[in-house]
């Protein structure tokens, strides 16, 4: 492995260990408050912090789309059980606030083609194959890929290409020669209908 493929697998972790970061201490510190303003007379659990921490591994370790159900997952332990000792406005704060962190932890930048918007899919009459691309929001590293269609495994070989040498998205796209009409294209496209990275 390449220093230059090292560091761009570092940035492309540094996001979502910086986002699971901030969601697992935002959600210790929430409950922190909301127990001080609603249960004064309730001592702050020790075992918070190291749950926290668990939501932060399982977050850092998953792929980013199941981010919301951990965090789910998470509140729904909490409500059962609290719920028997906890007033029902502390279990109704906590849950506005996980889901204000399930919007946070699930942005992310996807793009999408179908067969059929490309020359090579109209010329085969294809009405249901596609291609989605997903990318870091901060960094516009290729995440992830699939494809669903006629000749899917070749198609997308350059989406692997690109998310093992740390290439940004849009210059992967931009920065290449497409075979016109050929079915690549289609990645292409989807690449191309990514909204910018806002790093």
């Amino acid at each position: 492995m390449t220093p230059a493929s090292t560091a761009a697998r570092g940035a492309a972790l540094a996001a979502p260990l910086a986002v699971a970061t901030a969601t697992g201490v935002g959600t210790y510190i929430l409950m922190f408050v909301a127990f001080q303003l609603f249960v004064p007379d309730s001592a702050v659990s020790p075992l918070w912090l190291p749950g926290t921490a668990a939501v932060v591994a399982v977050m850092v370790r998953c792929p980013r789309p199941w981010w919301g159900w951990v965090v789910a997952g998470f509140t729904a332990g909490e409500v059962v059980v609290r719920a028997g000792a906890v007033s029902w406005t502390l279990i109704a704060t906590q849950v506005v606030v996980n889901a204000v962190e399930v919007v946070v932890a699930s942005v992310i930048l996807t793009g999408r083609r179908d067969y059929g918007g490309i020359a090579a899919g109209w010329a085969r009459e294809d009405t249901t194959g596609f291609c989605k691309v997903l990318a870091d929001p901060a960094t516009g590293l290729l995440l992830g890929a699939h494809i669903i269609g006629p000749e899917a495994a070749t198609v997308i070989q350059p989406a692997l290409s690109a998310m093992q040498f740390g290439i940004p998205a849009h210059e992967f796209a931009r920065g290449q020669y497409w075979i016109h009409p050929a079915l690549p294209e289609l990645l292409e496209n989807a690449l191309l209908d990514l909204p910018a990275p806002i790093g």
